[in-house]
């Protein structure tokens, strides 16, 4: 199965707006716009820690159901971004993964 029709069946439906938004990711890979999907998975990112940190100030963290939630809801997200990476990568001819790697450990959600 293709990881963007996985998404969309997987999708909590009121969270619907904070997923990463996987086609525009795709359409700039397809547009060969580097600048344009490193802003995009720039603001991608920005969007998932924006929603993880809501979350976790929001619901109870100690409910067990609140946790696998939102750990769903990222592992989701990383797969989206490293999905998008790895078609970046193969379609320009680039080696981005250790640069993806590094930048996403530095994010919020990433340290939950």
């Amino acid at each position: 199965m293709q990881y963007g029709k996985y998404l969309k069946e997987h999708i909590v439906l009121e969270w619907d707006q904070y997923y990463v938004n996987y086609e525009l990711l795709k359409k700039s890979i397809r547009n060969k716009e580097e600048y344009d999907f490193m802003k995009h998975i720039e603001n991608e990112l920005i969007k998932v820690n924006i929603f993880c940190n809501h979350f976790r100030n929001t619901y109870n963290m100690e409910n067990s159901k609140n946790i696998q939630k939102l750990n769903d809801f990222i592992v989701l997200n990383y797969m989206a971004l490293f999905k998008a990476i790895k078609k970046y990568d193969k379609k320009l001819c680039k080696s981005t993964k250790i640069e993806f790697f590094k930048m996403i450990q530095k994010q919020d959600f990433y340290k939950i």
